[in-house]
Formats: C-alpha cells, structure tokens, sequence
C-alpha cells in the first residue's frame, strides 16, 4: 500500500511487486517526538533505514514506468485513428474516382447524341460515326476506371457485408446485399427492378460504394 510521507496517511493505491516502507519514525517525528530519540532509533535500525530509501526509489521508478505505459498506450491509440482515418479518406477518394467515371460516361452520351443532332444536315454516315466513336471512348474509360476499381477490391480482398448497398455493374443499379457465399464467389442482392426480389450475381459483377 502506498505512503503519502507528506500527509502521513495512506494513499490506499496498491502497488504490486513492491513491499511497503515502514513509516513509523517519520509519523513520530512529525508528531512530535523528541529529535533524539528519533535519532537513536534511526542509529539502531541501521540497514533498515536503507531499506525504506531503496523501496522509496523504487516507488518512483515503478510510478515513472507507468507513467511511459500509459503515454505509449495513448500513443498507440493515436496511431490506431490516424490510420483508420487515412484508410477512410483513400476510400472515400477511390469512390469518388469511380462516381466521376459514371458521370463521366452519362456525359459522353448526352454530348454524342447532341452531336448527332448538329451534324445530322451534314450526314447521317458522319453522325453515326461521331456518336460511336465518342461512346465507344466514354465506354473504354469507364470500364477502366470499373476494371481498376476490380482490381483494388481484389488486391484487398473485399467481400461485401449483409446489408451492404453496392452498385450492381449488369443491371447498372444499386442494391442491398441478402447474402454472401464467398466460396462459391456469389452474391444475392435485392434489385429494384424485381421489387426486392433475391437475385444472384457474380461477385465480379459487384463493385462497393
């Protein structure tokens, strides 16, 4: 039990591993009694009093390393966030890429299809082959960015959770995740399109949000 030697009253903290210092000459010091006798108690005791200043040091020392424990506890802890946070920030920015690439593909085809329209008094043969040429490129990009965003899921191993909203590539929607079965590398979702009905797809088929 720990000692306050300037109060003189027990601090009731235990500390393990350490044995308690005898504190009876400094209580009766401070209490009052004659300065000789205390003295020549010390003088008799001898090695012990030496004792009591070893276990005082070692108090300090075990208050110090605890001191560190907890410091370097915290500092874990930090650690533990900040990575968590940098995992959700790269996260967030690989979404982003894949939304910007969807977007990036409803563009294309609207532009291609006012295209088609501005140059419809030019040619029916040039307007067909703008409008395919400019799909076909907004296509190729987003089934790249798909392509990559595959390969991250992968290289991860992310398997989608119960309850999960993932985009659905094959029926270019969004849907609730029923169930997982990763060995056989299926997925049920619930689609809009059969008003929640369960539906299996292919786990390449799969890209989370």
């Amino acid at each position: 039990m720990e000692f306050d030697d300037e109060k003189l009253a027990p601090t009731y903290r235990l500390i393990w591993g350490i044995p308690g210092r005898s504190n009876a000459l400094n209580i009766a010091q401070r209490l009052g009694l004659d300065p000789a006798v205390v003295a020549a108690a010390r003088e008799r005791l001898g090695s012990a009093e030496g004792v009591n200043h070893t276990i005082g040091n070692i108090e300090v020392l075990k208050r110090i390393t605890e001191a560190d424990e907890a410091a370097a506890a915290e500092l874990e802890q930090e650690k533990a966030r900040l990575t968590a946070e940098a995992d959700r920030i790269r996260r967030e920015m690989e979404n982003a890429a894949v939304q910007q690439s969807r977007q990036a593909l409803q563009t294309a085809i609207r532009i291609a299809k006012a295209t088609r329209s501005q140059v419809r008094q030019a040619g029916q043969q040039a307007a067909n082959a703008a409008e395919k040429a400019a799909a076909d490129a907004a296509v190729k990009a987003a089934a790249d960015a798909e392509r990559a965003a595959f390969e991250r899921q992968k290289a991860e191993n992310w398997i989608p959770k119960r309850g999960e909203i993932v985009y659905v590539i094959n029926h270019k929607t969004n849907a609730e995740v029923l169930n997982v079965r990763p060995e056989k590398q299926v997925v049920t979702v619930a689609l809009p399109s059969l008003r929640g009905l369960p539906a299996s797809v292919k786990l390449a088929n799969i890209r989370r949000l």
